[in-house]
């Protein structure tokens, strides 16, 4: 019975959250609109070296760079604890000529700058 106030209250709020931050919250892989299943893969030797794919990027390509940017991001906070990476080629950052893409699948290599 005690915790039935709290039980309530936490009810009452939950209700009155705004949709759009329940969605950000439900949603991290809508980037400028657009849905995106980006994957990320990982060499059994060197963890610390990843390659993201964020495919039908001719969606939105900003929105793609975010994704990519997003999942590497992810992955080396999971690692690391820290959101430092080394781009190769400049990664999200590079300009659209330098944009590595292939079937319509932007794809980015990374490294973790792990414990430095």
């Amino acid at each position: 019975m005690r915790g039935l106030p709290l039980l309530l209250a936490g009810l009452v709020l939950g209700a009155c959250a705004d949709s759009k931050v329940a969605t950000l919250v439900q949603r991290p892989d809508a980037f400028d609109g657009v849905r995106f299943r980006s994957s990320l893969s990982v060499a059994k030797e060197d963890r610390q070296a990843f390659v993201v794919q964020v495919p039908k990027a001719s969606r939105s390509l900003d929105g793609a760079r975010e994704a990519g940017r997003h999942r590497g991001v992810e992955y080396c906070i999971g690692l690391y604890g820290n959101s430092k990476i080394t781009w190769v080629n400049d990664g999200p950052d590079a300009e659209a000529a330098k944009l590595q893409i292939a079937d319509d699948t932007l794809i980015f290599e990374g490294r973790c700058k792990g414990w430095q």
